[in-house]
């Protein structure tokens, strides 16, 4: 059962690395490849969404609400309009009527 899992992986890589033979290839170059093939990208889509659906919880603190909403932009694909992105969302997801205004 362990040879045919390792017999697969082997064919997987050896596919990946084309037109590099898996001999020729670094281990790193070899793990950084599979790695890259079984962890892919977040969808950009999902992860604004994620940052969309976001409000601060009861009893949160805007800075915890803020640190919270910084990670979720990671994947987002913002670029230069994440401080308006940010700032957008802070206002929105506040819940409180005082600071919104």
């Amino acid at each position: 059962m362990a040879r045919k899992a390792l017999s697969k992986t082997y064919a997987l890589a050896r596919d990946l690395l084309q037109p590099v033979r898996p001999a020729e290839a670094t281990f790193k170059k070899i793990v950084d490849t599979l790695d890259k093939h079984f962890s892919p990208r977040p969808s950009e889509i999902v992860e604004r969404f994620k940052f969309h659906s976001r409000n601060r919880k009861d009893g949160e603190g805007v800075g915890t609400y803020e640190a919270a909403l910084r990670k979720l932009s990671e994947h987002c694909n913002y670029g230069e309009t994440l401080p308006e992105m940010l700032r957008d969302r802070l206002v929105c997801g506040i819940n409180n009527e005082k600071m919104q205004r």
